[in-house]
């Protein structure tokens, strides 16, 4: 089972890796570096997903912020103004909480009308957004101004979390290496206060 496992959480990096489209992750890259804030938006599974991400940005002086919670997320991403960079993270794209949360609420029934309703009202003005999803062609990605599409895996058992976290791991690295000289004063004094909590 553990072969199998890791053969094919392998398999799955393989295949997200030939499928990455390296322009649209320069693009994220360049939009989350250029922001103030960054709101990380995720429910479920992807929750943990933002959660990760937004730790991640944390332990190198980037101001960010996640929200699991689908009230939460709804106002204030619609309290985002031009300097912060919001992403959305929904492995099937369709995640109601996640398509509103790129725009503002609207009282809908179905994913289609959030979709329509978004374009046709237009999304908060000069306020970048970034969708991680699984699929191609996804509610997610009509409402995204980037949106960066993984391989999903087919099979049972087979979580595409391990391509996920590779892909945030991808923009933490880049952004890290962009903002260098901040980002080691920032190691440095995260380990310096998180010092006293180690045991000797």
């Amino acid at each position: 089972i553990s072969e199998n496992v890791f053969s094919r959480n392998i398999d799955t990096l393989e295949r997200a890796l030939q499928l990455l489209d390296f322009g649209k992750i320069e693009q994220a890259v360049g939009v989350l570096n250029r922001a103030e804030n960054i709101l990380i938006l995720g429910v479920g599974a992807s929750g943990t997903i933002a959660e990760d991400f937004y730790i991640r940005l944390m332990r190198i002086g980037i101001r960010a912020v996640s929200l699991t919670d689908s009230h939460l997320m709804q106002i204030q991403a619609s309290q985002c103004g031009p300097d912060t960079a919001v992403i959305a993270i929904s492995h099937t794209g369709k995640t109601r909480e996640i398509v509103e949360g790129l725009g503002f609420a609207i009282p809908t029934t179905t994913v289609k009308t959030v979709v329509d309703a978004l374009i046709a009202h237009g999304r908060v003005e000069g306020r970048p957004t970034i969708g991680i999803t699984g699929y191609p062609d996804t509610p997610l990605k009509e409402v995204s101004d980037i949106c960066l599409e993984l391989y999903s895996p087919e099979q049972l058992f087979v979580s595409p979390r391990v391509a996920q976290f590779s892909l945030i791991d991808t923009l933490y690295v880049s952004l890290a290496i962009r903002r260098k000289d901040s980002v080691v004063q920032n190691i440095e004094r995260m380990n310096e206060v998180l010092l006293p909590f180690r045991i000797d």
